[in-house]
């Protein structure tokens, strides 16, 4: 056991990411251990830092920075030993002096950040911290209750909008009988949710899965997603469901949708759920068989992308020309600027360092300058818009059978459509090539990215910016990826996930140095 060990814990009413912006500095552990010298050995951006400590004593030391509510904690350990014999009241001397001057540093940067708070009010949340804290979040008795009355009066055919607000325009799916009567009052309707289940995976939303049981006694299963006040995506997915609806392959059915937050103070979205489960921690489980479900993959993906959404998708549609049969675009850069606007302008500096920065707004560069003339015809699909292992579910039974029991592996559906359009097919390609790559390594990535070339016949042109720009984003959002990941069942850790990612940037990189 070390001498001197040192474990505190401190509550900073401020977001993490400016937090580690001052503790991250090592201007703050010279003045506050000014005998010892600490090097980095292990960096987790936000996450913290892990150092080897030499100098008057010699060991390890740790910084860990948790998200907590409206602020975070900060966890600081100190393991070490002195480098010459002390005295036992010598050395109590010593480990109190490290305590006490750390925990003085710690407490001044709590003032320095909380300065103007009134006792009490909580603090600033970051956006990341918003999202995870939402997550957590059950729906409401009260507000399940007003769902419910909601299903039982919605006619099967009436416009949804109508009973709950202005917004996309669109028809739902009644929960209750097919001919949408049931009794001897002429309704159909719900009686009671015989069951709340919160569903893993999802990032900016808290997502269940409701059983509710109908007049009749039969139970059907339907997914909740209860997006923040000021997310506008419940709107988005809508219009996204009524899209997908043309898919070959199988997609949620919307059922309701609150854009005024009747229900639960916020956004909500109201589908049917379907069977299976979550593809990611398939692989991680069966790494050894991915081939079969890297092809399945990469032929929903080209389904996807083959969809014909017609006139009246979105405002960036492509236009159908007569004469040639195909999807001419009359304006080719609506597409993809709306979805390169996803993509952040500045790359937080705890993820990406200054040179990979750099290659990152080069990608996002050369991208924009293509999207502004606009792509061919030919290089454009229905864009799922996030589409990544974690939204795509399979049937369980054929995990065993790389293959699958007919032949073929089994996708039983593609959820969470809220970013989908038609678009530019390499924004799909590329995220789910920086997920593959971090669930499964860069040769998984590269392996799907065959596969799809193979299934659908698309050169997938200019992917080397798009890879670049994927793994930027996905590298800046380490600690949720993991989060997401571990609630599907796929065990990898945030060090792992990051190492993959920059090796998959890096490789994307120096192919981009080569592309003119």
């Amino acid at each position: 056991m070390p001498q001197v060990d040192v474990a505190d814990d401190s509550f900073v009413v401020a977001p993490p990411s400016r937090v580690a912006a001052r503790l991250r500095d090592p201007a703050f552990w010279r003045s506050c251990w000014p005998t010892v010298t600490l090097t980095v050995y292990h960096d987790r951006g936000v996450e913290g830092r892990r150092w080897y400590v030499t100098g008057s004593v010699v060991g390890t030391a740790e910084l860990w920075l948790e998200p907590y509510r409206d602020g975070t904690l900060v966890h600081v350990f100190l393991r070490a030993d002195p480098v010459r014999p002390m005295s036992s009241r010598r050395l109590t001397r010593l480990r109190h002096r490290f305590t006490r001057s750390l925990k003085a540093a710690v407490f001044a940067i709590k003032d320095e950040l909380e300065a103007g708070r009134a006792a009490g009010r909580p603090g600033e949340v970051d956006a990341r911290t918003r999202r995870a804290l939402h997550r957590r979040t059950e729906p409401s008795r009260l507000g399940l209750a007003a769902l419910l009355r909601d299903v039982t009066t919605a006619a099967p055919d009436a416009p949804v909008t109508s009973e709950l607000g202005s917004g996309p325009r669109g028809r739902g799916t009644s929960m209750g009988p097919p001919n949408g009567r049931s009794g001897a009052d002429g309704r159909g309707g719900c009686v009671e949710p015989a069951g709340v289940v919160a569903l893993p995976g999802g990032l900016a939303s808290a997502v269940h899965r409701l059983t509710v049981r109908q007049a009749t006694g039969t139970a059907q299963n339907v997914v909740l997603k209860r997006y923040l006040a000021d997310d506008h995506t419940a709107g988005s997915e809508w219009e996204g469901l009524l899209l997908a609806r043309r898919c070959a392959v199988p997609t949620p059915e919307p059922v309701l949708l609150d854009l005024e937050g009747r229900w639960f103070g916020t956004p909500a979205v109201v589908m049917t759920a379907l069977p299976g489960v979550v593809l990611t921690g398939m692989l991680v489980r069966h790494a050894g068989d991915r081939t079969g479900w890297l092809k399945a993959l990469a032929t929903t993906l080209a389904a996807v992308h083959g969809t014909d959404v017609g006139h009246g998708a979105r405002e960036d549609q492509p236009d159908r020309d007569p004469e040639r049969g195909d999807s001419a675009v009359s304006d080719a850069g609506a597409p993809s600027r709306r979805f390169l606007a996803a993509w952040p302008d500045q790359w937080p500096g705890a993820y990406l360092d200054a040179a990979r920065a750099t290659t990152a707004d080069e990608a996002l560069r050369r991208l924009r300058v293509v999207a502004a003339s606009g792509w061919p015809a030919r290089d454009l699909g229905f864009c799922h818009g996030d589409f990544q292992s974690a939204n795509v579910l399979v049937d369980e039974a054929t995990m065993l059978v790389p293959e699958g029991i007919d032949g073929e592996a089994r996708v039983t559906g593609v959820v969470d459509w809220g970013a989908a359009g038609p678009g530019p097919v390499e924004v799909d390609v590329a995220t789910c090539r920086a997920d593959l790559a971090a669930v499964l390594g860069e040769e998984a990535s590269h392996e799907f990215l065959r596969a799809y070339r193979e299934v659908s016949g698309r050169e997938v042109r200019g992917i080397a910016a798009w890879d670049v720009v994927a793994a930027a984003r996905a590298l800046c959002e380490v600690p949720e990826v993991a989060e997401r990941y571990a609630a599907v069942g796929a065990s990898v850790d945030t060090d792992t996930i990051r190492a993959r990612l920059t090796a998959f940037f890096d490789t994307a990189a120096r192919r981009l140095d080569s592309s003119p």
